[in-house]
């Protein structure tokens, strides 16, 4: 038997993913006859249906489940080739991309000068972004994140700096409402953050401080809440090297320990390999380094 057509295995691969054939179509922007058409053909190869088509959803059959198996290795190896032939044929200088939450990219543009002095004339491109990058799709060439190291075969990295988060209000705000760092924050006006998710640490430290304070505003972005707390607000959650690095803001207590977070430099094993994305990530982790008071809050 010859080997199936890559544009309808990638179909398939598209709807399993999606679970119907109207949510296969928004994520791949191409129409539901389409992908329909793809299918049936990889079922006409295969002389088996891959799907039973229930009322209102689709469930893979026992073949089904094997051939996503077998189309998600063959996927992976696609993918490698691609970015490897990117990689080739990539000039020697362009832009490195480097994707981290709003708050470390902050600090980043804050510390930009001295990074450009190791890495001379590479372009750093910064994306802030809260969701995860896929770097085997070469969404972006190092990842900064703010979880556990990822176990991915594929992917390579290290633990670079823990954050730490403290509360922090504006000097104003303080001398209007005649108050002292010292006084805590029972009775204070506070800019929560909107997590999400209420399982988070955030979500119950948020939770927990609630009945202590007067909620004013719901921000989830933390370049925001710096923002509404420079401005005279109330007090919110900041990391330390935000709140302690701008001098119209006075923490509030000590770094609250169960939100401190660690942060991994990730790479993919293939992007290693290119010495100007391994040159920006040696550079970071130098950064990272001699600032590991700051981004620790001590």
């Amino acid at each position: 038997m010859t080997a199936a057509p890559w544009d309808d295995i990638r179909a398939f691969l598209a709807v399993a993913d999606a679970g119907s054939f109207a949510k296969a179509a928004r994520a791949t922007k191409l129409s539901e006859a389409t992908l329909g058409r793809h299918v049936k053909a990889l079922e006409a190869h295969l002389d088996a249906p891959l799907f039973d088509r229930l009322p209102n959803a689709l469930r893979l059959t026992a073949l089904g489940r094997e051939a996503l198996e077998g189309a998600r290795a063959m996927e992976a190896g696609a993918t490698t080739l691609d970015r490897r032939a990117k990689i080739a044929r990539e000039p020697a200088q362009r832009p490195v991309v480097v994707s981290s939450v709003n708050s470390i990219a902050w600090f980043l543009v804050r510390n930009m000068a001295a990074l450009k002095r190791e890495t001379g004339e590479v372009l750093v491109t910064l994306t802030p972004t809260r969701n995860a990058v896929n770097l085997a799709r070469r969404e972006a060439d190092i990842a900064l994140r703010m979880l556990d190291l990822p176990d991915a075969p594929d992917l390579a990295g290290r633990k670079v700096a823990v954050v730490a988060n403290a509360i922090y209000a504006s000097h104003a705000y303080l001398a209007e409402h005649r108050r002292r760092p010292a006084d805590g924050i029972d009775g204070i006006d506070f800019i929560m953050r909107e997590t999400g998710s209420e399982r988070s640490p955030q979500a119950r430290f948020s939770a927990a401080i609630a009945p202590r304070v007067r909620t004013v505003l719901r921000v989830s972005e933390t370049v925001l809440r710096h923002q509404a707390a420079v401005d005279g607000m109330g007090a919110t959650l900041l990391p330390c090297h935000l709140g302690d690095g701008d001098a119209r803001l006075a923490r509030i207590g000590d770094p609250v320990p169960e939100l401190l977070e660690d942060m991994y430099l990730i790479v993919h094993r293939d992007m290693r390999r290119v010495a100007l994305v391994r040159g920006v990530a040696d550079a970071l982790v130098r950064l990272f380094k001699r600032n590991a008071r700051v981004l620790a809050g001590r």
